[in-house]
C-alpha cells in the first residue's frame, strides 16, 4: 500500500465489528469502496457502442481500458483484504475470485456469529461488577470497552446508560458521592465530568484514608508515652542525678520476644505497647479482635476466628484446584468488615499434633487478596462435622474422638499449628484444575448432556471437582438450539440385527476435505450402535447397504432381519430390493411425509449433527471438517452413548466387552505429531503442528488433519498442546497409561523407546565384529536391494527379470480369477 496504514488482523468474530469498520475507512482511503458495494463490477464483455459514430475499434479499446482499470482495482482491494486477516479467516478467501465475493463471504461468516457476540456483549455489561483491585480509572476504562464494543456490534448504548451502570458499580465508599451528581444540572452529566469527579473523589479518599492510618500512629506514640511517664512516676527511671544509668553500667539488651529486634524488652516495644493501647477500649472476642487485625502481617500463620463465614488466604499459590469467580464475592471476617473474594479452591496441609504432622486439605478455601493474614473458620469446621474443645489455653478440632488439629493462644489470637505445602509452579492450579474439570469432559465427550457425562465418568471411576459443575456452553448453544422434539417410538427389538434403521443426511453446504457431500447413518435398534458412511453421490447407498448387512454378520453373529428407512429413492429402488431379498431382510418404509414414524434415526440424525456443528464452532474450525467432526461424534457416542438396556453403552451390547474412554481428546485440539526417523534427516524437525480431527475406526490411533492441506494421516504418539501438562497420549485401549514430557536437556539425537527400559551401553566404537562375520559384511555391501517401484523395476539391470517375474504374477492372478 502507498500510505502506511496498518490495520489489526481479523482473528475470529469477536473481532469483526472493529475490523469491519477499521477496513471500510482504508478501502475507502484507497478509493475502493464501490468494489466492495458492488456497484463497480467487472466491465461486461458483451461490447456495445455508446453512440453510431464509435467505431467497433474504439468501442473495443474502450472495453480493455476499462477492464484493465477494474482488474487493477480488484487486484489492490484483494491485497487490502487478505493482507488484513489471519490464516483462519483465510480459510473463507481462497476459492473467492474478486474483492466482492472476499467482501460478501467474510459478511455471511461473520456477520451471523457476530449476533451470538453481541448477546455475550450484553451480558459481560450488564453483569459487570467493580474488580476490589481496580482503581476508578481502570474500572471506568472496561465499562467504556465494553460498552464501544457493543456500539461496533450495533447495539446502542447511551452515555446515560453508561453512566448509570458506572453509578451501580461504585463501592459503598461513594455513597455520599449520589447525592453530589443528582445535584447537577442534566447537561454537566457527561462521560468525561463524571470521570474527573470520580478520579478527585478517589483522591480524596486515599487521603483521608492515609491521614487515618496517621492518627493511629501517633495515638499509639501517645500511648507508649504515658506508660513511660507513668514508669517515670513509679521509680523504674530513678538512676543518676540525670535519671539516665551511665554508659559504663548500661546493659547489652538481646532481641525483643515480641517483635525480635534488637535494642529493648517485650514491655518497652512500641509495636507490643501499641496493640495494648488499641485492644484496651475495644470489646474483647474470643479467637480474633480488630486491634489484632492491624498487626498480623505473617502471611503464613492461620488464625482461628469464630466470626469468617469461610476459611480465607490470600496467597493465590498455595491454592490447588483454583476456579476464579465470575463475580467477587463479599466475605465478613471477625472485626465486622468486609472484603472481596475473588477465587476458591482447597489448600493441602500439615497439622501439628503431639509430635507428629498430619496431612490434611482445606476445602472451599476463599481467596481474599486483602487478607494480610490467613483466617481458620470456626463456623465452616464445625459444619464439616467437627467438634471444638477449648479453654483460655487452647483450641482442640476432633473426628470420631482424633484430633484434627490444634490451636495454642498466642497473646489474644488463637494461632493454628499448620504448615503448607505448595505445588510446583510447573504442575501448578491449571493442571490438576483441568484433570478434574467437568467442562473439559463434557467437550472431549462431545458436548453430550452434562448429567449423562457426570454418570459416564462415575462408571468409570474418573473424579471431577465438585464446583463448576453447572455451566453455559456457548458452543451447545450455537450448535444445538432447537424448538421442537419428536416423540420416542414404542417399537423396540431385544437382539442385535432385529431392527436397523438407516438415513441419508446431505447435501451439505460445502463439500468435506474427502470430497464428500452426504453421509449414510446406521443404527442397530437394541444396541444403539450406529455406522456412518460417507457419500460423494445417493446411488453409493446400495454398496454400503450390502457392506453393512455382512458386517452386522461378521462383528455379532446376527442377522439383519429388518432395514426401516424413509421413502427417497436413494432406499426405494431395485438394487436394494434386490440385495434385501438375497439375504432375506424385510424392508419398511415411513408414510410418504411422516419422517416421525422413523423417529429414532431422524432424532440421531439431529443429534449428531448438532454435536458436530458444537465441536467445530467450539474451535472455530472451517466448515470443510464436517465428515470428521461427524464421525468423532460417532465414535464417542457409541463408547459413552445410552442404549436399550439401562447402564450399558452401546459399545458394550454391540461387542459384549467393556469400552475405554481414557484415550478421549477435544476435537479441534492442536497437537504435534512424531516423524520417524526413517522420514527425516539429521537436523529435520522431529515433530509436525497439526489438528486433532477424531479416531481411526480401522488402526488404534488419532486423526490429524495439516491446515493448508487436505491431508488427514493417523498418528499413534501424539501431543496435545493445550490439555494437561502437555501430555505425549499413546493410543493404546488396553494399555491405560499417559507419559508425560520432562524438560530434559538433549544430549543426542537418539530415538527414546517407551517400550524399554534405559540401559547403559558400551562404546560401541569400541567394538569389533567376529572374524565369522568378517566375510559377510564383505558381501552384504555388495548385495544389491530389492527396488520399492515399478519405475525401479524396470530401470534396473535386471529389469528384463522383473517384468518377466510381473507378466507371470498377472498370469496366475488371471488363471485363478482373483484379479480385483
Amino acid at each position: 500500500m502507498e500510505d502506511s496504514v496498518k490495520v489489526s488482523k481479523l482473528a475470529n468474530a469477536e473481532e469483526w465489528p472493529l475490523w469491519k469498520f477499521q477496513m471500510k475507512i482504508v478501502i475507502n482511503s484507497f478509493e475502493l469502496g464501490s468494489l466492495i458495494t458492488g456497484d463497480w463490477t467487472r466491465p461486461s464483455p458483451k461490447i456495445t457502442k455508446l453512440s453510431d459514430k464509435e467505431s467497433d475499434e474504439e468501442a473495443r479499446s474502450r472495453y480493455k481500458n476499462q477492464l484493465i482499470a477494474w482488474t487493477k482495482a480488484d487486484s489492490k482491494c484483494q491485497k487490502v483484504i487478505v493482507t488484513s486477516v489471519e490464516s483462519g479467516p483465510m480459510q473463507y478467501l481462497i476459492n473467492c475470485g474478486s474483492a466482492y465475493e472476499m467482501w460478501e463471504k467474510l459478511l455471511s461468516v461473520y456477520e451471523q456469529k457476530s449476533e451470538v457476540n453481541m448477546y455475550l456483549l450484553q451480558q459481560k455489561f450488564f453483569s459487570y461488577v467493580k474488580d476490589p483491585t481496580d482503581n476508578i480509572s481502570a474500572h471506568i476504562s472496561k465499562l467504556e470497552k465494553l460498552a464501544n464494543d457493543l456500539r461496533l456490534a450495533g447495539e446502542n448504548i447511551t452515555d446515560n446508560m453508561l453512566i448509570t451502570k458506572i453509578l451501580m458499580t461504585l463501592p459503598n465508599s461513594y455513597q455520599h458521592f449520589y447525592s453530589a451528581w443528582d445535584s447537577m444540572q442534566s447537561e454537566n452529566k457527561t462521560i468525561n465530568n463524571l470521570t474527573s469527579r470520580l478520579l478527585l473523589e478517589e483522591s480524596r479518599l486515599v487521603q483521608q484514608s492515609n491521614k487515618c492510618n496517621i492518627d493511629v500512629e501517633k495515638s499509639s506514640a501517645f500511648t507508649t508515652k504515658s506508660q513511660n511517664k507513668s514508669s517515670w512516676k513509679n521509680g523504674s527511671q530513678k538512676k543518676g542525678k540525670n535519671n539516665f544509668s551511665s554508659s559504663s553500667n548500661t546493659k547489652k539488651i538481646g532481641p525483643c520476644f515480641y517483635c525480635g529486634k534488637v535494642g529493648h524488652i517485650k514491655r518497652e516495644c512500641r509495636s507490643f505497647l501499641k496493640n495494648q493501647g488499641q485492644s484496651s477500649d475495644k470489646d474483647d472476642n474470643a479467637f480474633i479482635s480488630e486491634s489484632t487485625l492491624v498487626s498480623i502481617k505473617d502471611d503464613e500463620q492461620w488464625i482461628l476466628d469464630s466470626g469468617a463465614s469461610d476459611h480465607m488466604c490470600a496467597n493465590y499459590d498455595w491454592f490447588r484446584d483454583y476456579e476464579k469467580l465470575e463475580n467477587p464475592t463479599q466475605v465478613k471476617i471477625g472485626n465486622g468488615s468486609s472484603m472481596y473474594a475473588i477465587g476458591t479452591g482447597k489448600i493441602l496441609i500439615w497439622s501439628y499434633v503431639k509430635g507428629n504432622w498430619n496431612k490434611n486439605y482445606l476445602l472451599n478455601v476463599l481467596h481474599v487478596p486483602e487478607l494480610k493474614y490467613n483466617l481458620f473458620s470456626c463456623g465452616s469446621a464445625l459444619d464439616k462435622g467437627l467438634k471444638m474443645i477449648s479453654d483460655k489455653h487452647k483450641c482442640v478440632f476432633t473426628r470420631n474422638n482424633k484430633i484434627v488439629c490444634v490451636a495454642e493462644r498466642k497473646e489474644k489470637l488463637f494461632q493454628l499449628q499448620f504448615k503448607v505445602e505448595v505445588l510446583d509452579n510447573t504442575t501448578h492450579h491449571v493442571n490438576i484444575a483441568i484433570k478434574d474439570s467437568l467442562l473439559l469432559w463434557h467437550e472431549r465427550l462431545g458436548h453430550q448432556n452434562i448429567q449423562y457425562v457426570i454418570n459416564c465418568l462415575k462408571k468409570h471411576n474418573i473424579t471431577i471437582s465438585d464446583k463448576g459443575n453447572t455451566f453455559f456452553c456457548d458452543s451447545c448453544m450455537l450448535g444445538k438450539q432447537h424448538k421442537f422434539s419428536f416423540k420416542s417410538s414404542t417399537t423396540s427389538s431385544d437382539k442385535v440385527g432385529e431392527i436397523i434403521h438407516a438415513d441419508l443426511c446431505g447435501p451439505m453446504q460445502k463439500d468435506s476435505i474427502g470430497g464428500s457431500k452426504y453421509f449414510l447413518l446406521i443404527k442397530d435398534d437394541y444396541t444403539h450402535y450406529r455406522m456412518v458412511y460417507f457419500l460423494k453421490h445417493k446411488n453409493e447407498v446400495k454398496n454400503i447397504i450390502g457392506t453393512v448387512i455382512q458386517k452386522v454378520k461378521t462383528d455379532t453373529g446376527c442377522k439383519v432381519k429388518v432395514l426401516r428407512t424413509d421413502n427417497g429413492l436413494e432406499f426405494v429402488n431395485n438394487e436394494i430390493t434386490s440385495i434385501l431379498q438375497k439375504y432375506g431382510i424385510s424392508h419398511q418404509t415411513t408414510v410418504p411425509y411422516t419422517p416421525e414414524q422413523n423417529g429414532k434415526i431422524e432424532r440421531d440424525n439431529r443429534t449428531i449433527v448438532e454435536a458436530a456443528r458444537t465441536i467445530i464452532h467450539s474451535k472455530e474450525l472451517d466448515i470443510s471438517l464436517w465428515a470428521e467432526s461427524v464421525n468423532t461424534v460417532v465414535y464417542t457416542l457409541n463408547l459413552t452413548g445410552t442404549s436399550s438396556i439401562k447402564g450399558k453403552t452401546p459399545y458394550e451390547l454391540y461387542f459384549n466387552k467393556d469400552p475405554k474412554i481414557s484415550h478421549l481428546r477435544i476435537f479441534g485440539t492442536e497437537v504435534f505429531t512424531h516423524i520417524p526417523k526413517e522420514k527425516r534427516q539429521k537436523w529435520d524437525a522431529k515433530s509436525k503442528k497439526g489438528i486433532f480431527v477424531g479416531y481411526s475406526n480401522n488402526t488404534k490411533g488419532y486423526r490429524v488433519w495439516f491446515p493448508g492441506t487436505t491431508n488427514i494421516s493417523i498418528f499413534r504418539d501424539v501431543i496435545f498442546k493445550n490439555e494437561i501438562n502437555q501430555q505425549v497420549v499413546v493410543y493404546d485401549e488396553n494399555q491405560q497409561q499417559v507419559h508425560e514430557t520432562k524438560s530434559e536437556p538433549v544430549e543426542n539425537d537418539t530415538e527414546s523407546q517407551q517400550e524399554h527400559p534405559n540401559m547403559q551401553l558400551r562404546d560401541r566404537t569400541k567394538l569389533k565384529p567376529p572374524d565369522r562375520y568378517v566375510a559377510q559384511s564383505f558381501v552384504t555391501k555388495y548385495v544389491e536391494t530389492e527396488p520399492l517401484t515399478y519405475k525401479e523395476a524396470i530401470s534396473c539391470k535386471n529389469a528384463t527379470n522383473w517384468v518377466e517375474a510381473m507378466n507371470d504374477e498377472i498370469k496366475s492372478l488371471g488363471d485363478n480369477e482373483t484379479w480385483t
